[in-house]
């Protein structure tokens, strides 16, 4: 596992990385999932049958619905919210609860090796946004649950600052200023960062600004 900082969408590579979207489970009476904020609100602004895709995926599956991937876009929608069953229009208004968030590493860690394309798989901190979990919980959870998946690619934004536990020695870390700093006295079970920069190389750098906010086209099937 490496962890990156910075925006989610501009560090996604041209050669279309998988990018995790954090979702609820819920859809509305005309069978689209509520998408209308953070990651999730920009991947449907970047893929408009998203909504519709995965809010058909809810309504079969209800709250059993897993961590699910979309192969024609490298979208992986993660579920963070229950389905709100007396009105799953309103799913969205929950908060997201630790319970779910670690049902959806496992349905990912489990998934990924099944994925038909290569390419890293950025995850941002799900559950922290919209919904309401703290990063002091959220962050060390999925650095060890994850530590071990070299593809994954923890995606934090520079404004997270806070203190996190390290997962490996119960030390202190510190999240901002675009590092994260893992305990000294372990080997941690992150990537530790230069101040400012991610550590890639030259031709990594232009291939991000090439491709920052391109899309994939779904095909027609896929709508």
């Amino acid at each position: 596992m490496t962890v990156l900082i910075g925006d989610v969408f501009a560090l996604r590579h041209v050669r279309r990385d998988w990018l995790i979207v954090p979702t609820n489970v819920g859809w509305k009476s005309d069978g689209t999932n509520v998408m209308g904020r953070g990651i999730a609100w920009q991947a449907a602004q970047k893929y408009p049958a998203l909504p519709g895709w995965y809010g058909r995926q809810c309504r079969k599956m209800g709250d059993k619905t897993p961590v699910l991937a979309h192969p024609g876009w490298r979208l992986i929608c993660f579920p963070t919210k229950p389905l709100n069953k007396r009105a799953p229009h309103l799913s969205w208004q929950s908060a997201s609860t630790v319970e779910r968030v670690k049902k959806s590493i496992g349905e990912l860690l489990t998934l990924i090796p099944l994925l038909p394309y290569g390419g890293r798989i950025l995850l941002p901190a799900v559950g922290c946004g919209n919904g309401g979990l703290p990063l002091t919980t959220v962050v060390p959870l999925l650095l060890a649950a994850c530590r071990r998946c070299d593809r994954i690619a923890l995606v934090l934004r520079p404004t997270d600052a806070t203190s996190v536990p390290c997962p490996e020695c119960e030390g202190t870390g510190r999240v901002g200023h675009g590092v994260l700093l893992l305990c000294p006295s372990c080997n941690g079970s992150g990537t530790l960062l230069p101040t400012g920069r991610e550590t890639q190389d030259a031709e990594d750098q232009k291939l991000y600004a090439a491709g920052a906010g391109e899309g994939v086209e779904a095909t027609d099937e896929d709508q």
